[in-house]
């Protein structure tokens, strides 16, 4: 485990409505013997980053219940249907001011593991201020980890898009680094994707990026 030290928290949204997953919760569903916010957390504390909100909003008791075990701090979103951008400014608006930068993870992509956000840490500290982004086969995915001097930005952002936006618009300010699994592309929204599974190429070590 690499510890990201407290200057880098994580944002894990876990608002969303599930709409094309119903009548369940996707993130309460079994993924591999726990349920796939279980997973996305796991990666989360796996990467050693120590402050983590969980934004919630659909079915918000259920998901607090879920992850009591986890020592994350809970924001719960009431404005959660007008968008992920609701959550996003909702969990930016939480982050102590000892956050040099936040990792965003979406809570309904359980196959991301701690090597993952381990190497955005690391290419963070190399890099300075630029906006760093897992790339596998040459396509970028999430989760993305985002300077404190962007919060601003973030937090301002509307409908469902996320900060992809924000990514198009900084051009040379995107640092794109290198992860040997496609989880980073799959997300699941619907009872087909319950049966995607990893990729994974030969890994190197973060000190190889």
């Amino acid at each position: 485990m690499m510890d990201a030290g407290p200057s880098v928290a994580a944002i894990v949204l876990a608002a969303g409505r599930s709409t094309r997953m119903e009548p369940g919760n996707k993130l309460l569903m079994d993924i591999g013997g726990k349920p796939m916010l279980h997973r996305t957390l796991d990666a989360v504390h796996g990467a050693g980053l120590q402050q983590v909100i969980v934004v919630t909003g659909f079915q918000s008791d259920q998901i607090e219940e879920s992850i009591a075990r986890y020592p994350v701090e809970i924001v719960h979103n009431p404005c959660f249907f007008h968008g992920m951008g609701t959550s996003l400014g909702a969990g930016i608006a939480s982050l102590p001011d000892s956050a040099g930068a936040v990792i965003v993870f979406l809570a309904d992509m359980p196959h991301i593991t701690a090597d993952v956000p381990n190497r955005l840490v690391h290419a963070h500290s190399a890099s300075g201020n630029r906006v760093c982004i897992p790339v596998f086969s040459g396509r970028r995915g999430n989760p993305v980890l985002w300077p404190r001097r962007y919060f601003k930005d973030l937090g301002s952002v509307e409908g469902d898009a996320g900060g992809r936006h924000l990514i198009r618009e900084l051009g040379r300010q995107v640092l794109e680094v290198p992860v040997y699994s496609n989880s980073i592309l799959n997300d699941i929204d619907t009872v087909q994707d319950l049966g995607l599974q990893p990729v994974h190429l030969k890994a190197s070590s973060p000190e190889s990026i």
